[in-house]
C-alpha cells in the first residue's frame, strides 16, 4: 500500500490526514505564527472539471462572507501548482456522522441543542438569501471547545437563491439527505435545507437515515408515488420527540408525493 507523503503548506506544519472525501482530503495542522490548530482541506486541482473549480471558488467566496458561531470559520486559503488548500477552524470532535456511529444514537439532549445550532446557522443563510443545498451529517462539524458546537461545512454547493436569482437545476448531492424537488429536478427555493434537517435529525435519533435501505432508484420512485412513508421501528414507546421526528418525516414525504 502506498503511503502518500504529507503536504507543503506555507505557514503551517501538517500534522496528520484526518479525512477524505470523493475530490479532497482533510489535514490536522499547527500554525507556526499563532500555533493555532487548524484543518486544511487539500484539493487537488490538476483533473478536476471547470464545475469542480467553480465550485472550489464558491466555497472560499461564502465562508469569506459567513462569520458566525455556528459555521466554520475560514481562516486563510492558498494554492499552488497541484494544490487547492482551504484553511479553516480545527474542529476536534469531527462530523456529525461519525459522532452518532460511536453512540449509535445520541440523546434527546444533545439533539435537541444541535438542532438549535443547526437553526440558527440556517436562520443566518436565509438573511444573506443562501442555500446550503448539501445539508448531510458529514458536512456538520463538531467542537467541543469552548462547549459541544455544531457547525455548518462545506459550502462548494451553495447557492445564493433570491427572487432575482433563482436557485440552479444542477443535480448535485446526497440522495439520502436531497429533498424530493431537487432529486426529481423540479424547481425548489431555499426550502429545500429544511427537508435535509429532517432527515438529519432523525438519523440523530435513531441512527440511520429513513431512506438506508432504499436505493436510489427506489427513493426516486416512491418520491413519485402517491405512497405515504413507511417505517417497520416500533414506536409505540419512543417519547414525544422521536414520534414527533417520525411525523415530521411523514408530512414531509406527504408533501413530497403532492409536488
Amino acid at each position: 500500500m502506498r503511503i502518500m507523503a504529507l503536504p507543503h503548506v506555507t505557514g503551517y506544519e501538517v500534522l496528520e490526514k484526518i479525512g477524505v472525501g470523493s475530490f479532497s482530503i482533510v489535514y490536522k495542522a499547527v500554525s507556526k505564527s499563532t500555533k493555532e490548530t487548524v484543518a486544511i482541506k487539500c484539493i487537488d486541482k490538476r483533473y478536476q472539471k471547470k464545475s469542480f473549480a467553480d465550485d472550489v471558488v464558491n466555497e472560499i467566496t461564502l465562508l469569506k462572507l459567513l462569520q458566525h458561531d455556528y459555521i466554520v470559520r475560514l481562516i486563510d486559503f492558498m494554492w499552488d501548482v497541484k494544490y487547492i488548500f482551504i484553511i479553516t477552524e480545527y474542529c476536534d470532535q469531527g462530523d456529525l456522522s461519525n459522532f452518532i456511529r460511536k453512540r449509535h444514537k445520541l440523546s434527546e439532549a444533545f439533539v435537541k441543542t444541535f438542532m438549535q445550532q443547526l437553526a440558527l446557522a440556517l436562520r443566518f443563510l436565509r438573511s444573506h438569501n443562501i442555500c446550503h443545498m448539501d445539508l448531510k451529517p458529514q458536512n456538520l462539524l463538531i467542537s467541543s471547545k469552548p462547549n459541544l458546537q455544531l457547525k455548518v461545512a462545506d459550502f462548494g454547493l451553495s447557492q445564493i437563491i433570491s427572487p432575482h436569482n433563482p436557485a440552479e437545476l444542477r443535480y448535485a448531492g446526497s440522495v439520502l439527505y436531497m429533498a424530493p424537488e431537487k432529486l426529481l429536478h423540479q424547481q425548489f427555493d431555499a426550502r429545500i435545507d429544511l427537508w435535509s434537517v429532517g432527515v438529519i435529525m432523525f438519523e440523530c435519533l435513531f441512527g440511520r437515515s429513513p431512506f438506508c435501505h432504499l436505493t436510489t432508484k427506489q427513493i426516486t420512485e416512491f418520491m413519485q408515488k402517491k405512497s405515504a412513508y413507511r417505517d417497520s421501528t416500533k414506536y409505540e414507546h419512543f417519547s414525544t420527540m422521536r414520534k414527533s421526528t417520525i411525523c415530521i418525516i411523514k408530512v414531509q414525504c406527504s408533501r413530497a408525493n403532492n409536488i
